[in-house]
C-alpha cells in the first residue's frame, strides 16, 4: 500500500548482531521486519537485501529464467551468514571491467598490425588506435546514468546479465575489428558496446555490497572500486603474455 511504502522509505537500515533488519515506522515505534507476519506487502525490489527466513518469497517460480534471474532469485538463503563473501564477486567484477586501463598497451601494437616492425602506410595511427578508450569511458557514464532506474527495478542479477552480454559481445566484436583491420568495427564493438557493458556492470556491485554493509558503506564501496582501478595490474601482464604467445611474425625468405 502507499502508506506502507511511505513508511518504508522514511526509515533507515540498521545493523544488529551482523544481521540485516529493515526498520518501519509504525505508531512512532521502530519494528523489525521479523516481527511482521509476512513481508509480501513490501515492495518486491527491496526484499533481496535480507537473509531472514521471514523474507522468503512464496510466489511460484515461472521458469528457469525467473529462478536464475528473476527478482526473487536475489533473496539470499537463510543459511547464508558471511556477508564478507559478497566482496569477492564485487571486487572480481570491477577488476574485469577495469581491463580497458590496459588498452594503451594494445593500441601501440595495433599501429604495427601490417608493418610488424614499423607502422606501414595502411596501419592505424596511434590516435586512431587509442580512440576506443575514449569511447569506452564516454559510454560508461551515459549508460550508467540512463539505466539506473531499470537496474533498481530488475535487481542486480538481470543487470549483470545484460552487462555481461554487452561487455562480452563488445570484446568479441572489437577482436573481429582488429582481425579484419576494420576501424569502424573496433569502435562499434570495443568502444560503444564494450563501454555500455562497463556502465551496466559498474553500479550493481557497488550498490549491492553497500547494502550488505550498511554499517561499513565506505569500506564496501572502496573495496569494490579498488577492483576497477586494479584492472590494469592484472590484465597488462596477461595481455603481454598472450600477444607474445600468439603473435606470428613474417619469415624472411631472402632475395
Amino acid at each position: 500500500s502507499a502508506t506502507m511504502n511511505a513508511a518504508f522509505f522514511r526509515n533507515r537500515f540498521i545493523n544488529a548482531s551482523s544481521k540485516r533488519f529493515i526498520a518501519l515506522q509504525q505508531n512512532n515505534k521502530p519494528l523489525g521486519i521479523s516481527s511482521l507476519n509476512s513481508t509480501q506487502n513490501l515492495p518486491l525490489k527491496f526484499r533481496y537485501l535480507s537473509t531472514l527466513k521471514s523474507d522468503s518469497v512464496d510466489s511460484p517460480k515461472k521458469g528457469i529464467y525467473d529462478s536464475l534471474f528473476g527478482i526473487e532469485s536475489n533473496v539470499a538463503t537463510p543459511e547464508f551468514r558471511s556477508r564478507w563473501l559478497m566482496a569477492i564477486p564485487a571486487f572480481a567484477t570491477h577488476m574485469c571491467i577495469g581491463s580497458p586501463w590496459a588498452w594503451s598497451l594494445m593500441a601501440d601494437v595495433c599501429t604495427r598490425q601490417i608493418g610488424f616492425v614499423a607502422p606501414a602506410a595502411a596501419d592505424w595511427t596511434l590516435m586512431e588506435a587509442a580512440f576506443p578508450l575514449s569511447i569506452v569511458f564516454l559510454l560508461q557514464g551515459i549508460s550508467a546514468s540512463v539505466v539506473g532506474k531499470w537496474q533498481m527495478k530488475v535487481g542486480p542479477r538481470q543487470a549483470m546479465m545484460a552487462a555481461s552480454i554487452a561487455f562480452g559481445g563488445g570484446l568479441s566484436l572489437g577482436a573481429a575489428g582488429i582481425y579484419l583491420h576494420s576501424l569502424p568495427l573496433l569502435y562499434l564493438g570495443y568502444g560503444f558496446l564494450g563501454g555500455t557493458g562497463i556502465g551496466l556492470a559498474y553500479t550493481p556491485p557497488v550498490q549491492t555490497l553497500m547494502q550488505w554493509f550498511p554499517d561499513k558503506k565506505g569500506i564496501a564501496s572502496g573495496l569494490t572500486i579498488a577492483g576497477f582501478g586494479s584492472g590494469a595490474l592484472l590484465f597488462t601482464p596477461c595481455v603481454q603474455q598472450l600477444m607474445k604467445k600468439f603473435t606470428v611474425l613474417p619469415e624472411y625468405l631472402g632475395p
